[in-house]
């Protein structure tokens, strides 16, 4: 048996199969003894190890398919269309999320961009209101609307079910730049008034700078707008059982964009009362006066009682 399994009598093995790879001297003259395929005059026969790397690259792109072959275009042709057709896709989404309109407010691309991640559908407008000192005070975590503000119309009766409940409904709210701040809306006090409350209105407000101290007044004249839409990409409200809430809407969970409108101070309105502090000792000062006014009266009681007295003994 010769290297790499060829025997020398040109067959492989012991199966006596002809090998067509072996080096045989069959049909030529006789028995002649088999030229050792290891060796030849000394020299070996063996390939460099660059024909055998060579051979087995080769060997290895004879299995696949090459560059120039008609499969491997219509493949790539495949890909290709099926890339262009999730361009398109994606460009027409954007392209009517950059059609999304908010009256006559002037919003940023970046809002746009995250409607378009979102897969929101076409914002509407559903309420506005002119901020009062108790939206924005330090202590008052809170953006009230009344329970009969058109907004109660974006909700459905599951939501509006949630919304009556102790933890609310959480919604998420974006501003004019597209930053997002998660909210917890309640219906307050028998269907009295929408609440918009917690950390989320605490950020908006304080990344707006439209917090004001407890006590104050807010000079500004500011407004805001409130944008509803919706959002498969957007969690839905959980039920009581942790899972997903039953009566979903097809069009995902509610969402709202608010803007604001800022006409800058108001006319006639003092900068801002004074804090809780002043009032404390405003109180003391009026309780001091009132102090001094009941000892004059009855020092006065005292002194005219003193001349009736004199008036009497005739001194």
């Amino acid at each position: 048996m010769g290297p790499w399994g060829v025997d020398r009598s040109g067959r492989r093995g012991r199966e006596g199969r002809k090998d067509d790879g072996a080096i045989s001297c069959e049909g030529n003259g006789g028995d002649r003894e088999e030229r050792s395929p290891r060796r030849e005059n000394g020299v070996s026969r063996r390939p460099p190890p660059e024909n055998l790397m060579h051979d087995v690259i080769k060997g290895r792109n004879n299995h696949g398919e090459a560059p120039g072959s008609s499969h491997g275009k219509d493949r790539t042709s495949l890909l290709v269309r099926a890339a262009a057709s999730v361009d398109a896709e994606k460009a027409a989404s954007a392209s009517a999320c950059h059609d999304f309109k908010f009256g006559d407010n002037q919003v940023s691309d970046a809002l746009l961009a995250r409607l378009f991640e979102l897969g929101a559908s076409a914002p509407r407008f559903v309420d506005a209101k002119r901020l009062q000192s108790t939206d924005v005070r330090v202590n008052q975590n809170r953006l009230q609307l009344p329970g009969r503000s058109p907004i109660s119309r974006a909700f459905t009766d599951a939501e509006k079910a949630r919304l009556r409940t102790s933890a609310g409904m959480p919604v998420a709210a974006l501003d004019s730049r597209g930053r997002e701040y998660e909210m917890t809306c309640k219906l307050w006090k028998a269907d009295k008034h929408y609440r918009f409350m917690g950390q989320g209105w605490r950020s908006f407000r304080e990344a707006h700078h439209l917090t004001i101290p407890k006590g104050a007044r807010l000079t500004r004249r500011v407004e805001v707008e409130l944008w509803a839409f919706r959002s498969r990409a957007l969690p839905p409200p959980e039920g009581e059982d942790g899972g997903e809430e039953a009566g979903q809407h097809q069009d995902g969970a509610l969402a709202l964009v608010v803007l604001l409108r800022d006409d800058g101070e108001q006319e006639g309105v003092a900068a801002a009362a004074a804090p809780a502090e002043s009032y404390t000792s405003m109180f003391r000062q009026l309780a001091a006066a009132a102090a001094l006014l009941t000892v004059l009266i009855i020092m006065g009681g005292a002194n005219k009682r003193k001349r009736d007295d004199d008036s009497k003994t005739g001194v």
